[in-house]
């Protein structure tokens, strides 16, 4: 591992590796397929010698410059698509969303692209990102994302990066939210420590004439028949009575809707 020097330091120290690997594996020591490799690992040995390996393993004479060069798609989706890189670059997508930049989203998104990534994947994290980090904040951005993933399996790739594009870029610009997140996994957090409490009587439907004699359905108000479509009423088990799991936050859509809802329900 190259630890200190200037930049070509480094990079002659990446292709030193590449030469000695490539000996070892019986690949020749033409030195322009080795800078070629280099380039590709992006920096990383152990992807660089990840690619020397499968090279080795080609037939002879595939393994000349044009023949590599040949095989590069093939050897980009095969040595990585379950390796680190694949998620790192997933990871460094979805954090540069959550933290609103447009500039490192897109890079990534070109970075996981342009490596083979499958399109699917990438429109499924999209989606996930919508409804984690943007939210409630704005309830347009999770629609957008399925709608991506629909226009990319329409139209394949590779026009299929514009979509994805224009979706990666819309969340890093929302404003972000993660109530709905955290509010599930309150409620997660709850039941796994003292598992599912009983519903309410009120709440439960009666189906049969000894469940309304137990007292199933009495007592339950329907709200529609209220001002505004809202009565004070338990829904929550009876052991559970007040708890609240989700914390509402005021940016962008999640504001108005909080407000309604507090002075609705008169909580502070």
């Amino acid at each position: 591992r190259y630890t200190g020097g200037s930049a070509a330091g480094a990079a002659d120290g990446k292709k030193g590796q590449a030469r000695r690997g490539a000996e070892r594996l019986g690949y020749g020591r033409d030195p322009e397929p080795c800078e070629m490799l280099t380039a590709l690992s992006g920096g990383d040995a152990r992807m660089l010698l990840n690619i020397v390996e499968y090279i080795a393993a080609l037939p002879e004479e595939q393994r000349t410059h044009d023949g590599i060069k040949a095989a590069l798609p093939e050897m980009v989706s095969r040595h990585d698509k379950q390796g680190d890189k694949h998620y790192e670059l997933a990871s460094a997508l979805i954090k540069s969303i959550r933290g609103s930049d447009p500039d490192a989203a897109i890079y990534y998104l070109a970075c996981l692209l342009e490596g083979g990534e499958d399109p699917r994947f990438v429109c499924r994290r999209l989606i996930l990102s919508a409804a984690e980090d943007v939210g409630l904040a704005d309830p347009a951005a999770l629609p957008l994302a399925v709608a991506c993933h629909q226009a990319v399996e329409q139209i394949g790739m590779p026009e299929g990066f514009l979509p994805m594009s224009e979706t990666a870029i819309y969340l890093a610009l929302a404003r972000k939210s993660n109530s709905a997140y955290a509010a599930y996994s309150n409620a997660q957090r709850e039941i796994k420590q003292f598992g599912t409490q009983a519903v309410p009587l009120h709440l439960r439907n009666a189906t049969t004439r000894l469940q309304t004699e137990w007292g199933y359905g009495k007592g339950y108000q329907y709200p529609h028949t209220f001002p505004d479509a809202w009565v004070e009423q338990e829904y929550l088990p009876e052991s559970l009575a007040g708890r609240q799991f989700y914390f509402p936050k005021t940016a962008g859509a999640e504001g108005p809707l909080t407000t309604w809802w507090k002075k609705l329900t008169r909580k502070k």
